[in-house]
Order: structure tokens, then sequence, then C-alpha cells
């Protein structure tokens, strides 16, 4: 078998370490060509959980995740073994992230970075600071008769600067994120754009290969999703209000013990029976800069609220319920109040 990689020169080093063609792919053999064209479409399937050990292969070829080693001199099915790394090697056990994917085209080989054009922004110099609170109109959604629009394309700078824990049960339940399963192509493509995002910028190459050719996979540093609908609130069944953090839906904590870098908050339709209190949410100034996007409906904080209206309030900017909502909500006899999402 050829080696993988060539030996590099001082011209590959000054275009690309790993050019097209300096990898020589390995027959994938044991899995004929006819039975990959002729695969009948299946549902997507997932591991749940958060934060777990996981372990997955594509059930076409079984046996491909090696056992009891990550890195065999030779994987099963020709298959590259490649280390994805999401916390610095030294991290401690207990909380270093990666996974190990076996793969039939390693993400090494592609042609040299180019720069993306894309809507987003780090260039804050023509923007002056603001403290006041702002309300942002949703962005315009593209028609697509006249242009197609990806995710991608898509993004745009709205402004600049986990882990669900609550005992046992309650606001994000691990088992409600869910992890997709392996499953591959072998197939050759043309002119396919991987776009890579890097210090705040788009970089784009072309692969000759489809990227999505991971046959088996473990570890914990994983793809995840989460339907914001699952989210259980929890509240005051008393009076006044629990703290805002209760809403925490995903934190990313900083090196000093309880201050984050972000948190990722969830104000979803709930009741609210706390006596003597005032339902809607308290006025108040916040040493972290929020920033939030409103779904349907809402608590009206402003005098109008449209699905995907944008919020931020910068750090210790006053933010509470707009005077006609303090109207509605002051002297209200004790009960139970619906809140809508917010």
């Amino acid at each position: 078998m050829d080696s993988p990689m060539k030996e590099q020169t001082k011209d590959a080093l000054v275009h690309s370490p790993y050019p097209v063609g300096d990898i020589s792919k390995r027959s994938f053999d044991s899995i004929s060509k006819d039975f990959l064209e002729n695969l009948p479409e299946t549902s997507l399937q997932y591991l749940t959980g958060f934060g777990n050990e996981f372990a997955s292969e594509d059930p076409r070829c079984p046996g491909s995740l090696p056992e009891g080693q990550n890195n065999p001199q030779d994987c099963p099915y020709g298959l590259y073994a490649e280390q994805l790394s999401g916390t610095a090697f030294m991290t401690p056990r207990q909380t270093n992230r990666r996974s190990w994917l076996y793969r039939i085209c390693p993400s090494v080989q592609h042609p040299p970075y180019s720069q993306y054009p894309t809507k987003t922004t780090i260039d804050w110099s023509a923007n002056k600071p603001n403290p006041s609170q702002m309300l942002f109109k949703p962005f315009d959604i593209p028609d697509p008769t006249k242009s197609a629009v990806d995710f991608v394309d898509g993004l745009n700078t709205f402004s600049g600067a986990g882990d669900p824990k609550t005992r046992a049960n309650g606001l994000a339940n691990p088992r409600d994120f869910k992890t997709p399963t392996a499953w591959f192509e072998d197939r050759e493509v043309s002119n396919f754009t991987l776009v890579n995002k890097y210090q705040g910028l788009f970089f784009q190459t072309i692969l000759d290969h489809s990227p999505f050719d991971v046959v088996a996979w473990h570890g914990n540093y994983v793809p995840y999703k989460y339907d914001l609908a699952n989210f259980v609130a929890v509240s005051s069944v008393s009076f006044d209000h629990s703290d805002s953090s209760i809403f925490t839906l995903l934190t990313c904590p900083s090196a000093n013990l309880g201050k984050a870098l972000v948190n990722i908050t969830i104000f979803r339709p709930r009741w609210s029976v706390a006596d003597h209190t005032f339902r809607p949410p308290f006025y108040h100034r916040n040493s972290m800069t929020s920033r939030g996007i409103v779904g349907s409906g809402g608590l009206a904080q402003e005098p109008s609220r449209e699905p995907r209206v944008r919020i931020r309030r910068s750090i210790l900017t006053c933010a509470g319920v707009h005077d006609r909502e303090f109207a509605e909500h002051d002297g209200d006899e004790v009960g139970r109040t619906r809140l809508r999402k917010a």
C-alpha cells in the first residue's frame, strides 16, 4: 500500500502542506459499488444523552469501529483513523472532549483555502458603542424564485462580544439531546465547497470527494440537536420570581467559577402562579450583554413584537416590560397567568 502522504517540499509548504493528490485513497473494496448505489433510503437514527461517551458504526459496514484501540496499523475496510479534538491534549481526562473518526478519506486532503464572501463582519471600528435598549426588525427573507440562499450564505452579524444541570429532572433533560449515528457515502463530487470559519472570517476550499464519509466513530466531542419545545420550565410556586438562571439551557463556563462566557436561555410558554407578585419579568440591569430572538408572540416588552425580532441589551443597560404591559399587570388579582413565548 502506498504511503498516504508524500514527503513535503518547500513548494508544497508555500501553498498547502497536503494538496489534492498527496494522499493515496485506499481502496474501499470491502463494500461493493452496486450495494452502495442501490441502498434504500433510511430514517435518521440518533443516540440520546449529553456529555456521554458514544460509539457508532454504519450497519452497512459491521466491524468498522476498531475494538480495543483507537489507531490500528490497518483500520477495517481500509479506513483512515482521524482524531477530532475539542480540548487541549493536556486537559484532565474528566473534562477532555475528543472523538475518533474512521473515514474513507482523511479531511487533510484539500486544496489551499481562499476567503469566502459573507455578510458577516469582525470590524467594529465603524460601529460606535450604544448603551440604549435596541430592537431590530427581522432580516429580510430572500425570494427563493430570485436567488437560492443556504445556511452559510444566510449568516449575518448581529453583535459581537454546556451543561444542562438541575439535580435529577427538569430544564434541559440529557435524553433530549440527540447525536446522529454513523452514516456515510462513498461518492466522488465536483466543486463541493467546504466553508471554514476561522478568526471571524470565512474561508473556502473545493473537495473532490464527499466529506460525509465517516463510517464509524466513538468519543464525546459530537454534534447534537435539541428541540427547544422539550425544555421543562421551572419557577416559583409561592411568591416572587426565581433567578433568571433557571431558564438556562446551556452555559459556557469561564476559568472563574460562576462566571460564564456565554449562557443560552429559553423563555418558553409557562404558567405563573406566584401570590402578590408582579408577573412579567422584573426591571433589571445585567452585568452581561443580553441578546434575544423572539419566537412568536412574546412578553410584550415593546409595543410591537414580530417573530424573528432581535433584541439586544448591552452591559448594565436597563431592561423591563413596556409601560402598557406594566399597566395591564399592575394590581393583578391572585390567580394563574399564562405567559407566552418570549
